[in-house]
């Protein structure tokens, strides 16, 4: 079984390394990197620098709760030693839920924010849908495949670049507006 392994297995990558050259040029399938294309479109960019600098605003925020509740957790110890041990009670739980509440508000704002990336990349995916087809009627493909699920794929298979220029082409020239 081995042997015959690999005798056929050089010969199958070979028939698909032929057929996917004649695929390419004729027809069948062609191969994108979807990663590639939303990470360097100029449309792709503009939607994860709004992304950035919301979540740069998320953290500079989250920073600032974390040196106000600092201070605050500063200056209650040092009032420690002018409290009795009831009253330092009462203020550390009440400065304890304030710290829960916080982290509670915190996360809830970034698991937004991880929601409304996923969104977006699903809404930019779909927007960008038929210049995919547009392309894949231009090379006769019926099917297009995510490249790194390819078992081996010629560079003239795939189509990233081509949608790259045509999304740019598309969102940037008619002044479409990033989703949010």
């Amino acid at each position: 079984m081995t042997y015959l392994f690999r005798v056929i297995s050089p010969l199958l990558v070979a028939s698909i390394m032929i057929a996917t050259n004649a695929s390419a040029q004729a027809g069948g399938v062609v191969v994108i990197q979807s990663e590639v294309v939303y990470r360097k479109s100029e449309y792709g960019q503009s939607l994860i620098a709004a992304l950035t600098e919301e979540r740069q605003s998320l953290d500079d925020e989250n920073l600032a709760i974390l040196r106000e509740l600092e201070t605050e957790e500063r200056m209650l110890t040092e009032a420690r030693e002018t409290m009795s041990s009831d009253d330092f009670a009462i203020a550390a739980e009440e400065f304890d839920q304030k710290v829960q509440r916080s982290r509670e508000i915190q996360l809830s704002k970034i698991r937004a924010a991880d929601l409304k990336r996923s969104k977006q990349i699903n809404i930019f995916f779909k927007r960008i849908s038929p210049i995919v087809q547009s392309v894949l009627v231009e090379y006769g493909a019926a099917i297009v495949f995510e490249k790194r699920n390819a078992l081996v794929s010629l560079d003239s298979a795939d189509i990233t670049n081509i949608v790259i220029k045509r999304v740019d082409r598309a969102f940037l020239e008619t002044d479409a507006a990033p989703d949010g």
